[in-house]
């Protein structure tokens, strides 16, 4: 027997007759019940017998009391996991299964008029679950939810993805958001420049390079030609060898923000300027990626080398400085030594941005085209050890204060993480990287050491793409994975949504979540515990997991930031998926 009042469910047991109290202690997300729907004894997912469907005046609960226990709480008032660690948890409540406890809330599963997350548009006036429970259907004030569970493998879902791509997110190759002229309506959308048009393109090109190694499919082949030669687009439009441009528009587009150049080798373009870091990280991501699974005939190699290098070449001989148009440093293109390591405005990326300029020349001497080139890399790796300790600086790469978290630049450190590791992998086999290899073992080390105590930190946030690539160089040095570390990622990549719209979503009124003492960057609040991203925002990797409230429905995410840490797993056998015969923990259910 259950009983729901407005501030918590009942369980009596039918065996000594004691009533059990649900509330938030043991994680019920929110009160104030109008409606509840029980189904016994249903689906696979369901760990027990029994499932509850709450319906509330702000959203639907579906709930397995079986897989709750009482939570524990810590001084800081957040629920102590099994270490009993009592700063930021990888789930709401450590002691319940994340997959039996979803809360449904807001336009991405309820019907709403506006745009606004009000309390009428997500109240459920009443619900109503099959005998099966494979349906559900909830009442609201403006229309009619049904809930249907479908079994789906990680292929399905990245094939779902890849679908959504074009024409939405296809510009001129350039694949990123696309905004919507009417609220959550994907026939209205718009194709827009972004500030890095670059960086996102890179990791749909990366995805779409793994796809191919792992499958064959042409499609994929054809993909990443295509978004290639878009970002080879953005460094010829500038006029200037290895400089590279944010993004582009035709020349009678008006463009909105930044500084905006007329092309002088595409007339019929402009281009923005005073290109970042962010930009750069990208392009020298994917192009030995690009280089090595995708580019078969000499002269395909030799296209994406040369623009490989004349990007590095920009890069040292202009003093590790990246200089635009206007022959003066970009705002955040420098790796120089006086920048990162005699300014003090600049500590936060000291250790950022030597592991990002290291990790590129290091990439460069392994696939360099000439061993003249070669040398000079090696040489430029060299200077900034001898006279800058950037080696050492890698090992402090995570320096922040606790409100100034930057998910960006666990983005610009990842992405480097991995380009390290490629060069590693594929060194141009001869004498172009033997002193490189020769110097390998110290500051391998030291870029171990600073990439664990990255890793440390973004634990709790079970992200797939960060656990990837730390996964990817565990298993390179030799050493065992952390147990929870691949569970985490498909859990990550199970829970991203289908619609990638971004949805108004709202989680400060829920009773299981402590809110952190501190904002985050950009002065909203966040929680101490991480949710789902089904229950949260599905954007990219720079943003913060652990943001409370956001969202417009006025905008769709291009779905790079699913494609590249499914295939890039795929690709180095962390995840086997088929069509015939995925594996368990590939199999996944949502609504």
């Amino acid at each position: 027997l259950f009983i729901a009042n407005r501030w918590c469910l009942y369980f009596r047991n039918a065996v000594d007759k004691t009533f059990t109290r649900i509330d938030q202690r043991r994680g019920l997300p929110y009160n104030r019940t109008t409606d509840l729907s029980v189904v016994q004894g249903a689906l696979p997912s369901y760990q027990s017998g029994i499932m509850l469907w709450v319906a509330t005046e702000a959203g639907v609960i579906r709930y397995n009391p079986a897989s709750a226990q009482d939570i524990v709480w810590g001084e800081a008032g957040v629920p102590l996991g099994a270490g009993g660690n009592p700063g930021r948890s990888s789930t709401a409540y450590p002691n319940i299964n994340p997959d039996e406890l979803r809360y449904f809330y807001g336009p991405r599963w309820l019907p709403t008029e506006t745009t606004e997350l009000s309390a009428n548009g997500s109240s459920i006036l009443s619900i109503s679950a099959s005998q099966s429970g494979e349906d559900v259907f909830a009442l609201t004030p403006f229309g009619l939810t049904r809930f249907t569970t479908q079994p789906w493998t990680l292929k399905q879902k990245a094939s779902h993805y890849e679908a959504m791509t074009r024409p939405r997110h296809d510009r001129y190759g350039l694949v990123a958001d696309c905004n919507l002229k009417k609220f959550g309506d994907l026939s209205s959308y718009e194709l827009v420049s972004t500030d890095n048009d670059g960086l996102w393109t890179s990791m749909y090109l990366a995805a779409e390079c793994f796809r191919y190694a792992v499958t064959k499919d042409p499609s994929a082949k054809q993909n990443a030609w295509h978004s290639y030669y878009a970002m080879q687009l953005l460094n010829n439009v500038t006029g200037i060898e290895g400089l590279m441009a944010r993004s582009i528009l035709p020349v009678d587009v008006a463009p909105s923000g930044g500084t905006w150049h007329n092309s002088t080798t595409f007339p019929q373009f402009q281009w923005k300027g005073d290109t970042s870091s962010d930009e750069v990280t990208g392009h020298m991501f994917v192009y030995p990626i690009m280089l090595e699974l995708v580019a078969e005939t000499s002269a395909e190699k030799e296209l994406v080398r040369g623009l490989k290098e004349r990007i590095m070449n920009y890069i040292v001989k202009n003093n590790f400085r990246l200089i635009d148009v206007t022959g003066q440093p970009t705002t955040w293109g420098r790796w120089n030594i006086e920048q990162l390591n005699n300014n003090i405005t600049w500590y936060d990326e000291r250790g950022l941005n030597a592991l990002q300029i290291l990790s590129w020349l290091r990439s460069t001497v392994a696939q360099a085209s000439s061993a003249g080139e070669a040398a000079n890399m090696t040489a430029a790796i060299d200077y900034l050890i001898e006279k800058g300790a950037y080696d050492e600086n890698l090992v402090n790469l995570k320096i922040t204060i606790p409100d100034d978290d930057n998910f960006s630049d666990d983005e610009l450190a990842f992405l480097p993480f991995y380009t390290w590791l490629f060069a590693n992998q594929h060194m141009t086999p001869g004498g172009h990287a033997d002193a490189l290899r020769a110097s390998n073992q110290t500051v391998q080390a030291q870029f171990m050491l600073g990439m664990m105590r990255n890793w440390v930190v973004r634990i709790e946030e079970r992200a797939s793409l960060w656990n990837v690539i730390y996964a990817a160089n565990v298993l390179a040095a030799g050493e065992a994975l952390p147990a929870t570390l691949l569970p985490d990622a498909i859990w990550d990549l199970k829970r991203w949504p289908m619609e990638l719209i971004r949805w108004p979503y709202k989680n400060s009124h829920r009773l299981d979540v402590t809110l952190d003492p501190f904002t985050n960057r950009g002065s909203s609040r966040q929680a101490r515990q991480l949710l789902p991203r089904d229950e949260r925002h599905s954007g990219r990797w720079n943003g913060d997991p652990y943001t409370l409230d956001g969202g417009s429905g006025m905008s769709e995410t291009d779905p790079s930031s699913f494609l590249l840490p499914y295939w890039m797993a795929r690709y180095h056998g962390l995840i086997v998926d088929s069509d015939a015969a995925a594996p368990a923990s590939s199999k996944m259910r949502f609504n």
